[in-house]
């Protein structure tokens, strides 16, 4: 059985059995139509996500509010996963987990602020969840504020230990360009 999900403008045909393996399925016939009716769900499971700085490497944990309004429903909740990051400047890799905030509409009357609640009752929360995880990782993230990163000539961790040192700047091959950038300011 294949399921027809339209959000705005783009169409979505997915297995009715994949959408119900997806541990961020929840169906909420209950509170459809019981204004103010609420229920808390627990849910977890794996998110893909991939950079090259930043790997979710387990599953992710959600604890979502449900509650109905007259024309649909709101889930507000918190998704927590472990992430493998990578630091920007010294390359060193840690593991913590990421935290991210979760708030959505979902009715009958779609758009860019409400999303579509499927004709079996199901709201399939996997993308959003991902989605804003995936938006609170930093872009370039670091070890500390303080790392002093890797040598540019020789690739030592300068944070572990100081350079050795390199051969004087007049050896190399752009040495006579400096001087087209004007005197040299002590």
């Amino acid at each position: 059985m294949f399921l027809l999900v339209l959000t705005g403008p783009r169409m979505l045909l997915t297995s009715l059995e994949n959408l119900i393996q997806s541990p961020f399925v929840v169906f909420v016939n209950d509170l459809l139509g019981l204004a103010g009716a609420r229920r808390t769900e627990e849910l977890s499971g794996p998110l893909e996500f991939e950079t090259d700085l930043v790997t979710l490497v387990g599953d992710a944990r959600a604890i979502i509010s449900l509650e109905a309004m007259a024309d649909g429903l709101v889930a507000r909740g918190e998704v927590v996963a472990p992430v493998l990051f990578r630091c920007n400047r010294c390359l060193v890799r840690w593991q913590e987990d990421a935290n991210a905030e979760v708030v959505l509409v979902f009715g009958e009357a779609v758009d860019d602020e409400i999303h579509p609640i499927g004709r079996d009752g199901a709201i399939d929360l996997e993308p959003f969840v991902r989605d804003e995880l995936c938006l609170s990782l930093p872009l370039a993230p670091l070890c500390s504020d303080s790392c002093l990163g890797l040598c540019q000539t020789c690739g030592t961790d300068l944070n572990r230990r100081p350079c050795s040192g390199h051969p004087d700047a007049n050896e190399s091959p752009f040495a006579a360009l400096r001087g087209f950038l004007g005197p040299e300011i002590d």
